[in-house]
């Protein structure tokens, strides 16, 4: 997830096929999350899923922004994060991908460690409004489970998307590409909940 003002805030992937930095269910009250600061569980003070969020969506086959805002107690550490306003990147754009990931998906102890990975944008379906995909400039590499939630970030430093899912080649489930959920197009909906909770970020 990515902190993005205080108060402190995080933007982070939910639901369906996450995993992320935080632990998701879904409720008759809505989506319960704990998430892990410095060693210990915090429990957010407000938790705004994405309206188009649609929790049966890999079932169904229909579309789903999987992101929520989720707002942590005054005392939570987090240096604040810029966000990307400007148009989705195009194929070649270098763009880093940044998660406490698996390094290696045969090994489930090679995970908890961040890892940044250079990629450049890649553009298998064309230049999406939505989702964003990246792989290295040699075709290996990129993220692996548990890397979802992390930041995507331009060469500014910008968070461009929050990583989503990531796959490879031969049935692996790692190093080719890395997908995430552009933030840009979800703006409004972002700065009408952190007004609403008393914070704002700042887009560049």
């Amino acid at each position: 997830g990515e902190t993005l003002r205080s108060p402190s805030v995080v933007l982070l992937m939910i639901g369906n096929s996450a995993t992320s930095v935080a632990q998701t269910t879904s409720a008759a009250v809505g989506c319960l999350i704990q998430m892990m600061i410095n060693g210990a569980m915090v429990a957010p003070q407000s938790v705004e899923r994405h309206p188009q969020f649609n929790g049966r969506a890999i079932q169904a086959r229909q579309q789903s922004i999987d992101l929520a805002l989720v707002r942590l107690p005054d005392t939570a550490d987090g240096a604040p994060a810029f966000l990307s306003a400007a148009p989705p990147p195009t194929a070649g754009a270098a763009i880093s991908a940044h998660g406490f990931g698996l390094t290696d998906e045969r090994r489930a102890a090679s995970t908890g460690q961040y890892r940044r990975s250079d990629l450049v944008v890649a553009a298998p379906y064309g230049i999406g409004k939505i989702l964003v995909w990246a792989q290295r400039a040699n075709g290996s590499g990129g993220g692996c489970q548990g890397d979802s939630g992390g930041p995507m970030r331009n060469a500014s430093g910008a968070v461009v998307a929050i990583i989503s899912w990531s796959t490879g080649h031969n049935g692996a489930q790692c190093g080719h590409y890395t997908q995430g959920i552009l933030v840009a197009p979800h703006r409004p909906w972002i700065d009408k909940t952190l007004a609403r909770w008393g914070a704002q970020t700042q887009w560049r």
